[in-house]
């Protein structure tokens, strides 16, 4: 090879090689940022408990009532109603007096994401969860989905152990067959099918199973045998899908739960269209818990025992907690 060859050729070998390392840089970078949507959304390790259990709180500076237990249960319940919506007192002595006799039957938890501001009465009070356990059930389903241990377009076959009266379109069906996992979650929700829920929950191991994992991954310390929960466990969990509400799954699951068909307690008062909740109801426990979409928006959970009218009465605090966050923020 002659010297003139050379020397024209050695740039162009350099030239070639800068080349081919750029094209291998780029190519890396875009497969990594194309895979990325298929790589875990949520990690133990990136849903740090801080968000929830480090939460400063902050509190209503309203003027608090002086009054006595004694004093505002001999009122009538159309007095106590109307203090409910008396803006000159705290939220919270207006919730509790407006409860009177029933204030030791509920857990109550109010908290605007904006502010931290937050009302909890009973928070660590044990309730059947009822149907209000399937708000964890999908938040897990759609954990595992993100991380790829869950394909929501699986379809999952009908077994008679899945059957359950109670709520639900599934025990209407003559033949039930077999339903894509999505489908099973939207049912789960909008209609608290039952048999979409045991159908759900045996694929995943049983309640219990699905529990236990689901309080793990939350790092909640609570017991998973039975299907008991306290409002400040679910406000936990609402607390997260909200904070996640950015990746699609949270989001169409929020707007699932905006889709209920049940509309006589948090939403009685209040457009439907703006809270995603998830009623509750076995014998005498009566529940109710969601996100109020509002302009400023916030976490309403009431949990009832042994109450008359329940109902109703979830009905007006939701309505009461929507006025006074309308009119604080």
């Amino acid at each position: 090879m002659n010297k003139k060859y050379r020397v024209k050729t050695i740039p162009l070998l350099i030239l070639l090689t800068i080349l081919l390392l750029s094209s291998f840089y780029i190519y890396k970078t875009f497969i990594s940022i194309e895979s990325t949507p298929n790589e875990s959304i949520l990690t133990y390790d990136n849903i740090d408990p801080k968000i929830t259990t480090n939460t400063e709180f902050s509190y209503d500076s309203t003027p608090t009532l002086s009054l006595k237990t004694s004093d505002y249960t001999s009122l009538s319940y159309t007095e106590r109603l109307d203090m409910l919506y008396d803006n000159n007192y705290s939220l919270e002595d207006r919730i509790k007096i407006y409860l009177a006799d029933d204030l030791d039957n509920i857990g109550l938890v109010y908290y605007n994401f904006e502010n931290n501001n937050t009302i909890n009465i009973n928070w660590d009070k044990e309730f059947i969860a009822a149907s209000t356990y399937k708000v964890g059930l999908n938040f897990y389903a759609y954990y595992l989905d993100s991380i790829g241990k869950l394909d929501l377009d699986q379809y999952i076959d009908y077994l008679p152990e899945d059957y359950e009266e109670g709520t639900g379109i599934l025990q209407d069906e003559y033949y039930i067959g077999s339903y894509k996992i999505q489908n099973l979650l939207d049912l789960s929700l909008i209609y608290s099918d039952n048999i979409a829920t045991n159908m759900i929950g045996r694929y995943l191991g049983g309640h219990e199973e699905v529990r236990k994992n689901l309080y793990n991954l939350l790092k909640i310390d609570f017991p998973t045998e039975e299907n008991i929960i306290t409002p400040e466990i679910e406000y936990k969990i609402l607390k997260y899908i909200y904070e996640f509400s950015y990746y699609p799954n949270f989001s169409h699951m929020l707007s699932v739960l905006t889709h209920s068909e049940y509309n006589d307690r948090l939403t009685k008062y209040i457009d439907s269209n703006i809270i995603a909740h998830k009623i509750g109801t076995y014998d005498s426990y009566i529940h109710d818990v969601g996100i109020v979409f509002s302009n400023s928006p916030y976490i309403v959970i009431v949990y009832t025992h042994h109450i008359e009218d329940a109902e109703e009465k979830i009905a007006n605090i939701s309505n009461a907690i929507y006025q006074y966050n309308n009119l604080a923020y």
